[in-house]
């Protein structure tokens, strides 16, 4: 069984004698890592018909490619759409996003993915430090210590972010947290904002609406290593 299985993956009996531990694992590694999204654009396996396919992709998809703006794209049944610019694309059953706008082939969500990441890096790398880069009002705020587990929210506050800190804006206060300080950013479930600094964690959810704490997670993590400079 072991012999077989190398033999799916190139590996000859003597070259497992030869090769090193570290060589071993890459072959192997290299041998059974599937790119989904390769595989679906080559054989385009045809998903399940659904009424919502479309729901939740603005959680992760942020910037209209037609007019270049982000946060202007909602989910309706099938189609992803930019209340901006109008554009419309539908979330095929090929897992791929496609329009009839000009100059907009069929798309995976990691090209989609891959195109608005480069777009905010961009525009990060020109910003100033007194412009507002993002600014978010009325979420649910929480901070613990990095000990502890996360209970309910403290308060509702506003976060602003710009190019050297972050500011949460309080009913009778403000907080000022400078990038520099702040450990990491990253997304929890699928739209919770998490900020580790320091010794305390804090968090942002906005039940009001959908937002993209993907986008947030993103810039602070960059405006990191613009930082670090």
């Amino acid at each position: 069984m072991v012999k077989e299985g190398l033999e799916d993956l190139g590996i000859s009996l003597d070259e497992l004698k030869k090769s090193s531990l570290d060589d071993l694992y890459k072959r192997i590694l290299d041998g059974i890592t599937v790119d989904d999204n390769k595989y679906q654009s080559e054989f385009r396996y045809r998903q399940f018909w659904s009424m919502n396919r479309a729901k939740w992709l603005e959680l992760g998809l942020f910037y209209c490619p037609k007019c270049k703006k982000f946060e202007t794209l909602y989910s309706k049944k099938d189609n992803l759409i930019c209340n901006e610019c109008g554009i419309i694309a539908k979330y095929n059953r090929y897992s791929m996003l496609e329009s009839k706008c000009d100059n907009f082939n069929e798309t995976l969500l990691t090209s989609w993915d891959d195109e608005q990441k480069r777009v905010l890096y961009s525009r990060l790398d020109f910003c100033d430090e007194n412009t507002v880069i993002l600014f978010e009002k009325e979420l649910d705020y929480y901070c613990v210590k990095k000990t502890e587990y996360f209970k309910k929210p403290i308060c509702r506050a506003n976060l602003v972010i710009y190019k050297e800190k972050i500011e949460i804006e309080f009913e009778n206060d403000k907080k000022t947290i400078f990038i520099k300080n702040i450990d990491k950013a990253k997304l929890q479930y699928k739209d919770v904002l998490e900020i580790h600094y320091n010794d305390d964690c804090i968090r942002f959810r906005n039940k009001n609406k959908k937002w993209s704490a993907y986008l947030y997670a993103l810039t602070i993590n960059y405006l990191l290593k613009i930082n670090a400079k």
